[in-house]
């Protein structure tokens, strides 16, 4: 499998992450889909032709644009890959969804969980962008 599939299948997971938990239909309804604003992604071992995998998908952290989510590949207990995904919500209409009007349409009443330093500096090299290699 290469690399492309990876977040294909990491695409497909949140959709069904989404459906499964009832929020797919309430962002339709408001008119909201989701936007991918950054990846990262590691392999520990390839996964091959036909093989069998999980791939369990969780919430980690949210800023009040972006929700932070954790897409890991295993085979039996075995993680083979992994990544980090940073995701907004868009009008059809134009424009941002605040993260808290998504936390109040998924109905969940849970509390920010904060976020590691790794993963606020994870974000902040995103938020300041990769500056051009070798250029003056």
């Amino acid at each position: 499998m290469n690399n492309g599939r990876y977040f294909t299948i990491m695409d497909l997971a949140r959709v069904d992450l989404m459906r499964r938990s009832g929020l797919l239909s309430k962002l339709n309804a408001a008119g909201y889909f989701p936007v991918v604003t950054a990846e990262t992604l590691f392999f520990r071992q390839p996964l091959n032709w036909r093989q069998r995998f999980q791939i369990l998908s969780e919430v980690v952290s949210w800023d009040e644009r972006s929700i932070l989510l954790s897409q890991r590949f295993f085979v039996a207990d075995e993680e083979v890959a992994g990544g980090l995904v940073r995701a907004r919500f868009l009008r059809r209409s134009g424009g941002s969804v605040p993260t808290a009007e998504i936390v109040r349409l998924a109905g969940a009443d849970i509390t920010h969980p904060p976020a590691p330093a790794w993963l606020e500096a994870w974000m902040a090299l995103f938020n300041a962008g990769i500056p051009a290699l070798g250029r003056r």
